[in-house]
């Protein structure tokens, strides 16, 4: 397997370091109501759309009950960002803070269900990657394809920078060497 250099966000770190405190090191160890538990978080599947509540200081995350498994497991993490990281009570925000929380929750929930961590359970490089984080991560074709498309961007990115890096390098040590067969001269 390629190694890829990946420079994980701050986001993602942190992400990472709150599943290894919880003893989460492989796919399979990313179970709802084990971070529930410790959490402090009531988990409830009805026949009803996912939300999350918080009631006299109790945490409830409500998943819709007739989803498919990983749908089920998408809409918990998704409203866990909320329950987290978020305040205010949606139906009284403006549309763009309403907005601007959904995208954070999206983008959160992404690096929940696919950790930077267990990146290396997934050989990135293959045509058959996207498929592989679905398997490996038991998650829908639509969150594979933008993680691995962030991915890709900011691998993308660190060679670009890279590149542009080398060839200033490259320059600085042309004009370096310019000026040393001056000295000798």
């Amino acid at each position: 397997m390629i190694r890829l250099l990946y420079y994980p966000t701050y986001s993602e770190k942190l992400i990472s370091e709150c599943y290894k405190e919880l003893g989460i090191f492989y796919p399979s160890q990313i179970d709802i109501e084990r971070i529930c538990q410790t959490q402090g978080i009531v988990y409830i599947e009805k026949p009803i759309y996912s939300h999350f509540a918080i009631i006299d200081e109790v945490k409830f995350i409500v998943v819709d009950k007739r989803l498919k498994q990983h749908e089920k497991k998408e809409h918990f993490f998704h409203e866990l960002v909320h329950v987290l990281l978020h305040s205010g009570i949606q139906t009284s925000m403006s549309e763009y803070s309403l907005k601007m929380q959904e995208r954070e929750a999206r983008k959160y929930s992404r690096y929940a269900l696919i950790p930077f961590h267990m990146l290396k359970f997934v050989d990135l490089t293959s045509n058959n990657a996207i498929q592989n984080i679905i398997e490996t991560f038991n998650v829908s074709d639509e969150i594979s394809k933008e993680r691995y498309e962030e991915i890709e961007k900011k691998l993308k990115n660190k060679i670009s920078h890279d590149d542009h890096k080398n060839k200033k390098q490259e320059k600085f040590n042309v004009q370096m060497d310019k000026i040393n067969l001056q000295v000798v001269l």
